[in-house]
């Protein structure tokens, strides 16, 4: 299989995922069982591989990017200490950690009125 602009074309839209097979096709002007077809071969799978890992890699590079000034907004918002403030940057902290993958939740600790961050690693074990 040559590898031509139209499947690159076919497979952002299926990686998208938000048109059918049979919508991709009437864009593109092919038969949905073309499309079907193209599926299954190996050298298309690699593109749909190609522009996964393309977009997975860009959103990380965006992620790294915000977090940077998400960290700073959070040391600014716990420099204040504000009791609303405190609680806007606990859960800046907690939306950060999972953004980045880091199971959190949120517990009570006993008897102080404080709320803890409990973080988990991936086998659900306290870290």
């Amino acid at each position: 299989m040559r590898i031509t602009e139209k499947h690159r074309e076919v497979a952002k839209l299926l990686w998208d995922g938000e048109l059918t097979i049979e919508k991709i096709a009437e864009q593109s002007k092919l038969a949905p069982s073309t499309i079907y077809e193209w599926k299954k071969k190996p050298e298309f799978q690699n593109i749909l591989t190609e522009i996964d890992e393309t977009y997975r890699l860009n959103a990380r590079r965006k992620a790294i990017r915000l977090s940077d000034e998400a960290i700073k907004t959070l040391k600014e918002l716990l420099a204040e200490r504000g009791e609303k403030t405190v609680d806007t940057a606990r859960k800046s902290a907690v939306n950060l950690l999972e953004a980045g993958g880091v199971k959190s939740t949120e517990a009570s600790e006993s008897g102080s009125g404080k709320n803890i961050i409990i973080i988990r690693n991936g086998n659900g074990n306290k870290a």
